[in-house]
């Protein structure tokens, strides 16, 4: 991750945050306390996968309820999100998209 000077923040809402470098035009989401580095493609495709979850993909029991468990092929690490948290991370990717088209017309 480059600088914190560099970052443009995206969307703030209420647990997450989603910010671009100006520099290497990486994506930084944070959730909670989970940080996650995408470029572009997988910026949106992790978009994509939040956005196809169906409701019998929370069918993991966790303390913050039915969850899935989302993982990649390169790691054993995952996340797991129940459907507000989903939501709330959506809600951030629509305010980022908005502050992007904003930012492209500004600069």
């Amino acid at each position: 991750m480059c600088a914190t000077n560099s970052q443009i923040t995206l969307s703030e809402y209420k647990n997450t945050i989603i910010s671009r470098c100006r520099n290497c035009k990486m994506y930084n989401i944070i959730f909670r306390n989970v940080h996650l580095v995408f470029d572009e493609k997988e910026y949106f495709k992790f978009k994509e996968t939040l956005c196809n979850l169906y409701e019998e993909d929370y069918n993991k029991h966790y303390p913050t309820g039915q969850s899935v468990l989302l993982k990649n092929s390169k790691s054993n690490v995952g996340i797991a999100l129940n459907k507000i948290e989903v939501e709330q991370i959506l809600r951030a990717y629509s305010e980022a998209e908005i502050f992007e088209e904003v930012f492209a017309i500004l600069y």
